[in-house]
């Protein structure tokens, strides 16, 4: 009966294991706070709301940019915007996507080998003009996220469709190899080898 119940127990935990994570829903600028418009974004593990505004986003224009002029987040670096702009450092257009311009929900994506490149990433979202506030919102999303869901949520006025989106970047990773000390050892071997063979042959 024991074995039984063990062998119950492993299959439970391994199918567990096996099932996918769950997505949440991150609200920004959050539900504690009374907004007209209220943006989401649905991503497993689920991602943070990070930043929130009433100005503009732009990327590739710093200076248009509420979040990267923030000094709060002076360590995020544009690298991508669309529609309307290319990917920053030489990255291949492919790098970053979304579904639903002009639209109140869709997707986005963004390639797996940027986590290979930055440490943390974000992307934000820029709804259309009119009364509501917030006007936009920056999620940082979780290690290893490369897509989800998003949508804007908004009773109040004014055009709630979105205008267009933004992937950021932080703390960017060290690309260079640096030779193992092993490696620095067997070419020291293999330099001595050379001396001495060059001193027999002199």
């Amino acid at each position: 009966m024991t074995s039984i119940r063990f062998a119950s127990f492993v299959a439970a935990a391994t199918l567990g294991l096996a099932a996918p994570a769950q997505a949440a829903w991150v609200s920004c600028p959050g539900t504690a706070v009374v907004t007209d418009r209220e943006f989401r974004l649905d991503t497993a593990p689920a991602s943070i709301c990070l930043a929130s505004g009433n100005a503009n986003i732009q990327g590739d224009n710093a200076s248009q940019d509420q979040f990267l002029s923030d000094p709060a987040f002076a360590g995020w670096s544009y690298l991508d915007k669309d529609p309307g702009a290319s990917p920053t450092g030489g990255l291949p257009e492919s790098v970053f996507s979304f579904t639903g311009l002009d639209a109140t929900s869709g997707t986005f994506s963004v390639a797996a080998s940027l986590w290979a490149t930055y440490a943390d990433l974000a992307i934000g979202f820029k709804s259309g003009g009119g009364g509501a506030t917030p006007t936009w919102a920056v999620f940082q999303l979780a290690d290893g996220v490369t897509g989800g869901d998003w949508s804007i949520l908004s009773p109040g006025n004014g055009q709630q469709s979105l205008s267009h989106a933004v992937l950021y970047g932080s703390g960017r990773q060290d690309t260079t190899t640096v030779p193992a000390p092993a490696g620095l050892a067997l070419l020291g071997i293999g330099l001595a080898a050379l001396v001495v063979a060059r001193r027999r042959r002199g």
